[in-house]
């Protein structure tokens, strides 16, 4: 039986996955499916390691008993790759959805995103989780009727689990600034695909475009936001699907 791994991005937890994994399971109802609420977010408020990559990677190996594909999104494919630096006998191959080696734009990296904009978010989410997570998640999906029924739906099973605090949204930035994994990335053999959303307000889409170059990568670029797993799941299961046929024919 094959084992699927999500890791949720920054400031969130992983109720972000709840619909999309049920989708996951309409096409595979055999495959076993691990949802991971990194340090600080969710059912692991109060664990240390929110403003470290390693750490982070660490608790999430620590958390995966047996080998198994990789699903990270933003932050959480950031936290993916390092986990498949650390043990990549864990890691049989990654999905990285709108993530980059280097999240924060700088001279060498222009693919990046602007600092100063994460920052003021994080103090918005502070003062009102809920209210600015729903912006958040209005912006991912769009503004039609039906963007607003399946943001509501994303952010109840976020507001599920227990909120992150100040300092763990402050750390996670801080992670963002400070991460850079490009000179590693050449330790990554297992395969990888990485999809991107055309029109993404949060990660640039010329880092999907990068991040797929340097690693030699299957890339999928759909006409979406930040959130493609939220917007055009069935194109990205597609793309999972194609992963899991991958890892089965080279074993």
């Amino acid at each position: 039986m094959a084992k699927i791994v999500l890791i949720h991005g920054w400031a969130l937890n992983s109720g972000v996955w709840d619909d999309f994994v049920s989708q996951i399971l309409d096409h595979r109802p055999d495959l076993d499916v691990q949802c991971i609420d990194l340090p600080g977010y969710g059912y692991s408020v109060g664990m240390p390691g929110a403003d470290s990559i390693d750490a982070m990677a660490q608790y999430c190996l620590d958390e995966v008993e047996k080998p198994a594909i990789w699903i990270g999104w933003s932050l959480g494919g950031m936290v993916a790759m390092k986990a498949a630096m650390l043990l990549p006998s864990k890691v049989q191959a990654i999905q990285l959805i709108s993530s980059s080696p280097k999240f924060v734009e700088s001279d060498d990296w222009p693919d990046g995103a602007d600092l100063a904009t994460f920052e003021l978010f994080s103090q918005k989410l502070a003062n009102d989780y809920q209210r600015t997570l729903t912006m958040f998640l209005l912006m991912q999906a769009g503004n039609s009727a039906g963007a607003r029924v399946l943001a509501r739906a994303v952010h109840d099973s976020i507001c599920q689990r227990p909120s992150p605090s100040l300092e763990t949204l402050s750390a996670g930035i801080q992670c963002l600034a400070e991460t850079d994994l490009r000179s590693d990335l050449h330790k990554l053999k297992m395969p990888i695909h990485v999809v991107g959303g055309l029109r993404d307000r949060v990660a640039k889409p010329s880092s999907n475009v990068r991040l797929s170059s340097m690693l030699g990568a299957r890339l999928v670029q759909l006409n979406s936001g930040h959130a493609p797993f939220m917007t055009e799941p069935d194109a990205v299961i597609a793309n999972l699907l194609q992963l899991i046929e991958r890892v089965s024919d080279e074993r």
